[in-house]
């Protein structure tokens, strides 16, 4: 696939830049590449290197996405937006609508024999970039940009593996065009490491020999965001994010909607498995004057690192004892630092408050 515009036909007469809702031009760049490319690949289960070479997986997929644009028009989003819920919401029981019927005849399910080991399925994803930009009746708010992107799924019978790598995240201020893009005053957030996240999801068979306790795990990883606290470009994103509060509405029609379908889940318990670590972000104040030295007066507020895991242990020594899950969660090594700038390229560097931490154990029976 090579190229993919989507117009706006919502907004009367939007400038150019702001015409296309979805395009795969760069607007770092301008430039246009394939925007999808797609292998797959399917093995016979017979072919002699099945296992050896192809790992035992019957069917692969590899997909690479190059550029997406993506455009934040509130007017067009929210009527996109009524226009999925009303044409895509059944108004009836879901629940009694999607019952199957039985089949006159047909073997019950303990006649069925039980079927033969499934296909193995990997899909590996590899995104380029997407810039998200923020429309403001007309007006470029910002930009938030984020390359290099991997998502891979793996199945395997009732298993599911979800994994995904994103890095590179930054959001830069469009308003204040007289600065260089490149300058902090712009540079609103960037990412704090080599990868933003690193996140897995797993699904596991409660039947299977290898079943770990729990039907779910997630795993997380994520570097810390530096916030650069300029005043004014927060000021009009903040108020940008505010007018989408018409969304409430529609997605109060959603929940109405999918009360069935989340009555009939919450039956069901499950147990979920997790463990969390994220680098907080590096809040900066930058004193706001104009002087001709690019190193400017500042507070910056280092929030630490929060984390979240959990774990299922019984609670006595018995065959039949009842399972806990002990939870363990806080914030460590928080700091908030300033430096000062004076003549003769003198500085100070003082600490205001050094490793703090909250820690949180609890545990449920």
């Amino acid at each position: 696939l090579r190229t993919l515009v989507v117009e706006d036909h919502v907004e009367e007469s939007p400038a150019p830049e702001f015409k296309n809702l979805i395009s795969s031009e760069d607007v770092f760049t301008h430039s246009k590449e394939d925007l999808l490319t797609l292998s797959f690949q399917k093995v016979n289960k017979d072919h002699p290197e099945f296992q050896s070479k192809y790992e035992g997986i019957a069917t692969n997929l590899d997909v690479a996405v190059s550029t997406l644009s993506l455009l934040v028009t509130r007017k067009t989003l929210l009527t996109l937006l009524d226009f999925a819920m009303t044409t895509f919401t059944s108004p009836g029981d879901g629940a009694q609508q999607n019952k199957p019927k039985e089949i006159e005849g047909a073997p019950k399910d303990d006649e069925v024999a039980k079927p033969v080991e499934q296909d193995k399925i990997r899909i590996k994803a590899n995104l380029k970039r997407v810039a998200v930009i923020l429309n403001n009746d007309g007006i470029r708010l910002a930009t938030l940009s984020l390359s290099s992107a991997e998502v891979g799924v793996f199945l395997m019978g009732k298993t599911l593996n979800v994994s995904a790598r994103l890095g590179n995240l930054s959001l830069v201020d469009d308003i204040n065009q007289g600065v260089d893009e490149q300058s902090s005053l712009r540079q609103l957030v960037s990412i704090q490491g080599d990868e933003l996240a690193d996140f897995r999801y797993e699904t596991f068979d409660a039947e299977s020999k290898s079943y770990p306790g729990y039907d779910t795990s997630i795993y997380l990883r994520a570097g810390s965001l530096k916030v650069n606290f300029v005043t004014e470009p927060f000021r009009k994103i903040m108020e940008f994010g505010v007018k989408f509060g018409k969304m409430q509405a529609i997605f109060n029609a959603a929940r109405e909607a999918a009360a069935n379908q989340a009555t009939k889940v919450q039956e069901s318990t499950s147990k979920m498995h997790f463990d969390v670590v994220v680098k907080t972000p590096i809040v900066a104040f930058p004193r706001m004057i104009i002087t001709d030295s690019p190193e400017r007066d500042l507070v910056t507020a280092y929030l630490g690192e929060i984390y979240a895991s959990n774990k299922f242990v019984p609670l006595d020594d018995s065959k039949d004892a009842d399972i806990a899950n002990k939870l363990s969660a806080g914030v460590r090594n928080i700091r908030l630092t300033s430096k000062f700038h004076y003549p003769d390229n003198k500085s100070e560097e003082l600490e205001l408050i050094d490793k703090v931490d909250i820690d949180f154990n609890i545990t449920q029976a």
